[in-house]
């Protein structure tokens, strides 16, 4: 009974982490997000940003490939057109 009601919470947890994974919106090339950043991450990959993202909670990344850096947004102020990044927005219910 122990082992079943410590599986039972264990999906509980992780079903956020399941369920977030695909509610974001389409990818926006060349667009800039700006905001309140919650985390900055050296990387350019759209999949290991989205993971951060979605570890911190976060509504939004932007990536900066000149830069070669990752913004995960907990808000997000402002988007304007730039040539360079990349950003997605998480979709909303």
């Amino acid at each position: 009974m122990k082992i079943f009601t410590r599986l039972n919470l264990a999906l509980i947890l992780l079903m956020p982490a399941f369920v977030s994974a695909d509610n974001w919106t389409d990818i926006e090339a060349d667009t800039a997000m700006y905001g309140r950043i919650v985390k900055v991450k050296n990387t350019t990959s759209t999949d290991k940003c989205k993971k951060l993202a979605d570890k911190y909670g976060a509504v939004a990344y932007s990536i900066d490939s000149k830069k070669g850096k990752c913004s995960v947004l907990k808000s997000v102020r402002a988007t304007t057109d730039k040539e360079g990044f990349t950003s997605q927005r998480r979709a909303s219910n």
